[in-house]
């Protein structure tokens, strides 16, 4: 059966309707409305400090004619870490010394018990102590006793933290770093080191495993209550990682805990200047070569607070200078 014919009068109809379709294409083609699509390019953003990379979309490319896009709303610059220290390396010929005593008068704080959970066969299967205050007879050990003020003296020394258990400090005066050398960590038997140290601005947390297991390192800026995370990486057994210090404005204190172990704590203060020591097991501590002037010393404790003197050293001098803390906090 053959199909029956248009009339040709409906054939004249399509065949308008069909240019009709042909001049609003043509005309589409030179609107603005319907652009070629452009690809995407990708804009690599570190997040820094850390490995972290997030990609996002980069606008495309304004069509031929098209309007403006509006201007975007001007946002605010993020905060900046607290300016490098501009202490200089010089000849000290006529320094004085201080040395002094720390005490705590109450009752000593006793320690806090945790239970081993991970990795018993490196970090012991009885529970492990934590002592946040560390009394002897009336002796205050783990303070940090610093001077604030000091822009020219000294060269820095090493410090190293490191186990085993309790946890050492160490370092060396080798006369040859004029910054800051960054802090040394090496964990052993589950522990990073002495439970305080100190740390600079731009400086470095450097971590040198000893134990055959993996440590997570997860760093907080300390300021009064305000506890911000800064850095939370793994440190695989026998390995060793860098992370770097830029503390913002006002945060003079960092808080280093293990995600794996809680019982692994540590707390660091900021310093500018190699002027710096720390209260031994009997509450003694001396600090030398020191720069004859008046400074405002600083002995801080991260469970216990800060307390602060202005003291002055003569030429050649020692100046004896002594810190009492309590089991009540002071401000920090």
């Amino acid at each position: 059966m053959q199909p029956k014919e248009q009339p040709a009068s409906q054939q004249q109809d399509v065949a308008r309707q069909l240019d009709q379709i042909e001049q609003l294409l043509a005309t589409a083609k030179k609107s603005t409305l319907f652009v070629e699509a452009k690809p995407v390019v990708l804009v690599r953003h570190t997040l820094g400090p850390g490995p972290g990379v997030v990609e996002s979309a980069a606008p495309a490319p304004a069509a031929p004619g098209a309007a403006a896009p509006a201007p975007r709303a001007p946002v605010a610059p993020a905060a900046q870490p607290s300016a490098v220290s501009d202490y200089k390396v010089v000849p000290v010929d006529n320094g004085g010394t201080i040395a002094g005593f720390v005490s705590y008068v109450g009752k000593p704080r006793p320690p806090k018990v945790i239970k081993v959970e991970k990795t018993p066969e490196v970090c012991g299967k009885e529970d492990r102590e934590l002592y946040e205050v560390s009394v002897n007879d009336g002796k205050l050990q783990d303070v940090v006793l610093l001077l604030e003020e000091v822009k020219e003296g000294k060269p820095f020394d090493s410090l190293v933290l490191l186990g085993p258990p309790p946890g050492g400090r160490g370092g060396a005066d080798t006369g040859e770093y004029e910054l800051f050398p960054g802090t040394d960590i090496k964990p052993q038997k589950c522990i990073f080191g002495a439970f305080t140290g100190v740390i600079a601005q731009s400086s470095v947390l450097r971590f040198d495993n000893l134990d055959p297991v993996k440590h997570s390192p997860h760093t907080y800026a300390v300021k009064g209550r305000v506890r911000k995370s800064m850095h939370n990486q793994d440190l695989e057994g026998n390995g060793k990682l860098e992370l770097p210090i830029a503390l913002k404005k006002g945060y003079k204190a960092i808080k280093l805990e293990c995600d794996q172990h809680p019982h692994m704590q540590n707390w660091f203060r900021l310093v500018d200047n190699p002027y710096y020591a720390f209260s031994t097991a009997d509450g003694t501590f001396t600090i030398d070569k020191v720069p004859p002037g008046t400074y405002k010393m600083i002995a801080w404790h991260p469970i216990l607070g800060e307390h602060e003197q202005e003291v002055t050293v003569a030429a050649n001098g020692t100046i004896d200078v002594n810190f009492e803390f309590s089991s009540k906090r002071r401000r920090s």
